[in-house]
C-alpha cells in the first residue's frame, strides 16, 4: 500500500493489543472465565486509572477510555498520534444522558440544561473523548448499527488502514447497564453487559501476530459466515463465537455453511449479558486471548440476525490471504 489512498484488500491486518474494562474484568483473559470477578473496589479503580477530567462523562465513555488505555498499554509501541484513528461501537452507551437531557428540556426548557451534560448527548461523544484524552489525531467515529455494530467497527478500522487514512486504529466496543438501556430492551439492568473491550489493529510489524481476515457482511448470520469463511480460505475453526439468537445451529454439521467449521461454539452473552454494540469487539478480544492461550489456528466471530443483518470475521495465525 502506498499510503496515498490506494486500496489493498489483501494486505494483512494484525491485532497488536487488547484491553477490557468492567467491574468484573480487569484483564482481557478475564473474559474467558464466566465466573471472573476483578478484585478491589471497581469504582475506585476506575477513577484512579482514568485520572481527572471525567466527572461529567457517562459510564460507557469512561469504560471505553479505560479499555483503550489498557489496549494501548498492551500494544506497547509508539505510533504517531496524527496517524492513529479511533472507531467505537456503542448502540446505547449514552442513551441515559440523552433521555435525561430530553426530560429536562421537556419539563423546564432548553435553558435548564447543564452545559456540562449536554455535550455528552452527542452521537460521537465516546470516540471523540477517547481521541481527545489520548491525543489521537487520526479519524474518529462512533458506530451505532445494531447487532453487528461491533464487527462493523472492526471492518471500518481495516478500511482506514488499507486506504492509508491511519497507520494504527483503536477499536472500542462499550455499553453501560443504565436504566434507560434496560427499559428500551425490556429487561433488568443486571441482564446487560456493563463494560468495554478494545483492540489495536495495524499492519503487522512482527512475526507471530494474529491476523484479521476480511470482515464480511450478509443479510443473516449464515450468509455472513459463509462469506467470511470463503474470504479466509476456509481454515479449520478452533473456536466459534456466536449469539444464541442466530437462526442456525453450529452444532449441526449438516446445516449450511456451519459445516465448514468443527470447533467449539461459545456465546459470550450467556455469561456477560446482552452486549449490544460491544458484542463484536468482545468476541474478537475473546478469540484473540483464546488463540494465544490455547494455541489454536483460527477462530470465527459472527454477530447479527436476519432483521438487522450480520457480520462475521475470521482470526488466524496465518497471514490474511
Amino acid at each position: 500500500m502506498s499510503g496515498r489512498g490506494m486500496r489493498d484488500d489483501d494486505a494483512p491486518i494484525a491485532i497488536t493489543g487488547v484491553g477490557v474494562a468492567s467491574d468484573r474484568h480487569h484483564s482481557a483473559d478475564d473474559l474467558l472465565d464466566p465466573a471472573a470477578r476483578a478484585p478491589g473496589d471497581a469504582t475506585d479503580r476506575l477513577r484512579r486509572e482514568l485520572g481527572r477530567g471525567f466527572r461529567y462523562k457517562d459510564r460507557a465513555t469512561k469504560l471505553g477510555v479505560l479499555a483503550a488505555i489498557r489496549a494501548l498499554r498492551d500494544n506497547g509501541q509508539d505510533s504517531p498520534a496524527a496517524t492513529t484513528g479511533v472507531v467505537v461501537s456503542s448502540n446505547l452507551g449514552n442513551l441515559q444522558t440523552v433521555c435525561d437531557t430530553a426530560r429536562v428540556i421537556h419539563a423546564e426548557g432548553a435553558g435548564a440544561t447543564s452545559p456540562m451534560d449536554l455535550p455528552n448527548a452527542s452521537s460521537n461523544v465516546i470516540a471523540s473523548t477517547i481521541a481527545i484524552h489520548l491525543g489521537l489525531r487520526g479519524p474518529n467515529v462512533t458506530l451505532c448499527n445494531g447487532a453487528p455494530s461491533g464487527l462493523d467497527a472492526l471492518r471500518w478500522a481495516t478500511v482506514l488502514l488499507r486506504t492509508g487514512r491511519a497507520r494504527r486504529v483503536v477499536v472500542v466496543g462499550t455499553e453501560s447497564a443504565s436504566e434507560a438501556a434496560a427499559a428500551l430492551q425490556n429487561c433488568a439492568p443486571d441482564h446487560l453487559f456493563d463494560g468495554a473491550a478494545a483492540l489495536i489493529v495495524e499492519h503487522p510489524t512482527a512475526a507471530g501476530a494474529l491476523h484479521v481476515h476480511q470482515c464480511c457482511r450478509g443479510p443473516d448470520p449464515a450468509e455472513a459466515t459463509a462469506r467470511a469463511l470463503a474470504a479466509s480460505g476456509n481454515p479449520p475453526i478452533n473456536l466459534w463465537l456466536e449469539t444464541t439468537r442466530t437462526p442456525t445451529d453450529p452444532a449441526n454439521p449438516s446445516d449450511g455453511p456451519w459445516s465448514a467449521a468443527a470447533g467449539a461454539a461459545v456465546d459470550p452473552e450467556e455469561y456477560l449479558g446482552r452486549a449490544g454494540g460491544a458484542l463484536g469487539v468482545v468476541q474478537v478480544v475473546i478469540a484473540h486471548r483464546w488463540l494465544i492461550r490455547h494455541g489454536g489456528t483460527a477462530a470465527l466471530a459472527v454477530a447479527g440476525n436476519a432483521v438487522e443483518g450480520a457480520a462475521a470475521v475470521v482470526l488466524s495465525r496465518e497471514e490474511a490471504s
